[in-house]
């Protein structure tokens, strides 16, 4: 359960960034975010990782580089995404469709019912996303829809860091080298649009602000996240990235966005249907637990 918890607390903290990046940033300022936050991760953890003598080994290559995918596609069509429509809309499409892209990735419903439960969960959350985007868009323009696309394109990245890291956990290796080496494709291809773009106006003072966010916002969560997911299965992790749009909208409310009742009931209906099913997830395991242990042998 404190996995749960960890991650939690890092979607939470991650929600003040998404807020903010949404409310104050255009496309090539939230690409120039993403370089300063997901280098100072790569930067801070890389010494961390030093700092204990981990290595990475050969056998670490190939997980290390998948991440790097999921990882840069999920951040980057994220970041993306909030600066063409509303934070909380996309993040809310993000945490829906991701157990569902796991069930695509994983091509069966392998575990019988139980996969059928939380696929039918995933699909209420997706349900609430849509209509929350129906409420908050008076009107869709060709950006609502690439930045809804793109949230799409994000929980599937979402999907596969959080198979991958499994994964990773079964290798052995630790959060932090994970961290040190996790984000080097994530920045890269933000730099690649961004120069593509033609780049943007450097402020000093907007970028020690930014720095100190980016701090707050992604270095520290990324610790706790990685922990969670490497201790979680993944299709649970993606339920409970589901706090993540709620957190988001109370973010943006706070820095002057607009309030929307329906948009507020159909996020915390997303959320509470997430937050039912793994309470309930994590009393039938104990059960379970509890039961396999009366059974055993004396």
């Amino acid at each position: 359960m404190k996995y749960f918890l960890y991650i939690i607390a890092s979607v939470v903290m991650q929600a003040f960034s998404y807020g903010y990046a949404s409310r104050t940033m255009d496309r090539p300022s939230n690409l120039l975010f993403v370089i300063l936050a997901f280098l100072s991760c790569t930067v801070f953890y890389f010494f961390l990782a030093r700092k204990q003598k981990e290595r990475i080994k050969k056998k670490d290559i190939a997980p290390l580089a998948l991440l790097n995918i999921g990882t840069a596609v999920a951040f980057v069509a994220f970041y993306s995404s909030i600066s063409l429509t509303q934070a909380s809309v996309a993040s809310l499409v993000e945490a829906a469709v991701g157990p569902l892209w796991i069930v695509i990735f994983s091509r069966s419903l392998r575990n019988g019912s139980g996969q059928w439960r939380e696929l039918t969960v995933a699909t209420i959350v997706l349900a609430c996303a849509v209509f929350s985007a129906k409420t908050t868009m008076q009107t869709y323009t060709i950006a609502d829809g690439l930045g809804l696309a793109l949230a799409l394109m994000a929980g599937g990245g979402a999907a596969l860091v959080a198979i991958w890291s499994r994964k990773a956990d079964a290798l052995g290796i630790s959060p932090q080298l994970i961290l040190a080496h996790r984000f080097h494709g994530t920045y890269l291809v933000a730099l690649a649009l961004l120069m593509f773009h033609g780049g943007v106006p450097i402020d000093a003072s907007h970028l020690a602000r930014d720095f100190l966010i980016a701090c707050f916002g992604v270095v520290g969560p990324m610790y706790l996240l990685q922990l969670g997911m490497q201790r979680c299965e993944p299709i649970a992790t993606m339920l409970c990235l589901s706090v993540v749009p709620l957190a988001t909208y109370g973010f943006e409310l706070a820095l002057g966005g607009a309030f929307h009742w329906s948009t507020l009931l159909f996020l915390s209906l997303g959320v509470t249907c997430s937050s039912m099913y793994l309470i309930f997830k994590g009393s039938f395991e104990r059960r379970n637990a509890k039961q396999a242990l009366g059974a055993s042998p004396n």
